[in-house]
């Protein structure tokens, strides 16, 4: 008894099975689902970015995206949305290096480069010290 109710449960599926007639649709509804998400997804990233940025950088990304003929063009949209994203992560990054740098020198210590860099500077002055001395003998 319970395998016929199975069964005819199964039955109700027959009618949204993907066959020959339907697979062209479903295939497009699939790729539009497709299509909506990453929409969403990079419409997403782009209001975050837009925020973070100056307002000349606002003005640059609205530019480059006015700049698209085909508005649903996600490829050139993506490209646009990296350009700016990395400029700004540059940006930031070299932002956060001034700053560990003053606090660096704020506090007396110094950084490893320019620890290496006064090594060398005074290995030099050795060097030529070394020859002065050589060449008065």
């Amino acid at each position: 008894m319970q395998f016929v109710i199975c069964l005819t449960g199964m039955e109700k599926f027959e009618k949204v099975r993907v066959n020959e007639k339907n697979f062209v649709m479903v295939k497009n509804l699939h790729g539009n689902w497709y299509s909506a998400g990453l929409k969403a997804i990079i419409g997403k990233l782009g209001n975050e970015l837009y925020k973070k940025l100056r307002n000349d950088e606002q003005k640059q990304l609205e530019k480059c995206l006015d700049n698209i003929e085909d508005k649903r063009d996600l490829v050139m949209s993506s490209q646009c949305l990296t350009k700016f994203r990395k400029n700004y992560l540059r940006e930031m990054n070299r932002e956060k290096m001034k700053k560990e740098e003053k606090k660096a020198k704020k506090i007396g210590a110094f950084t490893m480069e320019q620890q290496s860099m006064e090594k060398e500077e005074e290995a030099q002055i050795e060097i030529s010290n070394e020859r002065n001395a050589k060449q008065k003998q």
